[in-house]
């Protein structure tokens, strides 16, 4: 986890158009998983780490000058170690989320360097509670593509 926190600070830092906020609330995830790494009270140490990734992940969705690479490297970073976005079960973020899983494969960006968004997606996607409610929902073609 700490590499990836590490990854997304080094893209945010070498992101021209990363607002001087981003650079600094990424630095603070970093140092929060720097921190956790070595505490005593883990408990409490993944508390904090957990605040600064969301605040994290909040304040690169909300950077408008940053590139979608950079905003990508930070989501990853954000889920690394979690199975959903908020915690340990699927919630309300989740399925706000999950209707952008199928424009993945439309979108000329290169997921590979980000396997905790993409499984992620695998999660959520094949959780029982999103299978049963998008059963006979979706459109042809997201059936489709859920069914493989």
């Amino acid at each position: 986890m700490r590499a990836k926190i590490g990854g997304a600070l080094e893209a945010v830092r070498a992101d021209k158009g990363a607002s001087a906020v981003l650079v600094a609330v990424v630095g603070e995830f970093a140092a929060k998983g720097e921190k956790a790494a070595g505490a005593d009270d883990e408990r409490g140490a993944v508390i904090e780490l957990e605040q600064a990734g969301d605040s994290a992940k909040v304040a690169a969705e909300a950077d408008t000058g940053v590139s979608d690479s950079t905003r990508q490297a930070v989501l990853d970073a954000h889920l690394a170690g979690r199975e959903y976005l908020v915690g340990k079960s699927i919630t309300l973020a989740d399925y706000s989320m999950i209707p952008f899983e199928g424009y993945r494969s439309l979108l000329p960006f290169d997921w590979a360097p980000y396997p905790n968004i993409n499984a992620y997606f695998d999660r959520v996607r094949t959780a029982p509670a999103w299978v049963r409610a998008t059963a006979t929902t979706l459109p042809p073609r997201a059936a489709a593509t859920q069914a493989a």
